[in-house]
């Protein structure tokens, strides 16, 4: 054999990989989504005192967002402060008077129907305090609904509350802040019938977005079509390095 018939034949071997490799590989056409989007709101009425956040801000866990004015939800929450005190002395002293019935009666000193009377007037002291105990709770609530706050680490996507805007949430809840998960994005392609077999165990290796790459972190293929007949694979990747936007274009790659 020829050294240049050789070379050849070297030559195809060492390539036969790499366009394996190439017939293997696979890029599908995505669009981003947000992982997680909230409508926030509150399911208590009052005025918007403030609003704290700018559509695009980063806000962490916990942060508050907006605050409804909450001086009518204090004045109810130290009435119910008040009524609770009141209902502990008046239980109290029930109680102790209880126990000296109790007492008078074991010594034959007091009837069965003095005694039951007794008992009664504990029983209803003692659902007077419950109920205290509950408005308090009740008025805490309402309290700290009045604040809207961040239920995880996110960007502001929207801010419909206004300074001064009325919320009537019996009628309907009003949307006071849209929200998205921060730090993780999903790209959506979609998939024809007849490619479902090809994708269906495959596990994609990265999501690109213009010239960056992103590590995947989890991947979901929808089991309902959409009204063309398409399943919805979905990648969730970390993207928490960069600000994306929902309808970008990117590109799932698979080895």
């Amino acid at each position: 054999m020829s050294n240049s018939h050789m070379g050849r034949v070297v030559a195809s071997v060492l390539l036969f990989p790499l366009l394996l490799a190439c017939a293997n590989a696979a890029e599908l056409t995505a669009e981003l989504d947000w992982t997680k989007r909230l409508v926030l709101s509150t399911t208590v009425s009052g005025m918007v005192d403030k609003v704290m956040v700018t559509p695009g801000q980063h806000v962490e866990k916990g942060a508050t967002l907006v605050t409804l004015d909450a001086r009518e939800f204090k004045a109810a929450r130290e009435q119910a402060v008040a009524q609770k005190l009141a209902s502990k002395v008046t239980y109290d002293e029930a109680k102790r008077e209880l126990a000296r019935s109790t007492d008078l009666y074991e010594r034959t000193m007091l009837s069965d129907h003095d005694l039951q009377l007794v008992k009664n007037s504990e029983a209803q002291a003692k659902a007077a305090y419950l109920n205290a105990q509950a408005k308090l709770k009740e008025t805490e609530i309402t309290l700290e609904r009045s604040r809207i706050q961040a239920p995880y680490n996110g960007l502001v996507l929207e801010v419909p509350a206004q300074v001064g805007q009325t919320v009537i949430s019996r009628l309907r809840a009003e949307p006071l802040v849209v929200i998205a998960e921060a730090g993780h994005m999903i790209a959506r392609a979609w998939i024809a019938l007849s490619d479902l077999d090809k994708y269906t165990g495959l596990k994609a290796r990265a999501v690109k977005v213009g010239d960056h790459k992103y590590t995947v972190v989890s991947q979901q293929l929808q089991l309902e079509p959409n009204a063309k007949g398409q399943y919805a694979l979905d990648v969730i990747f970390n993207s928490a390095d960069k600000t994306l936007h929902a309808g970008q274009v990117a590109s799932i790659i698979f080895p």
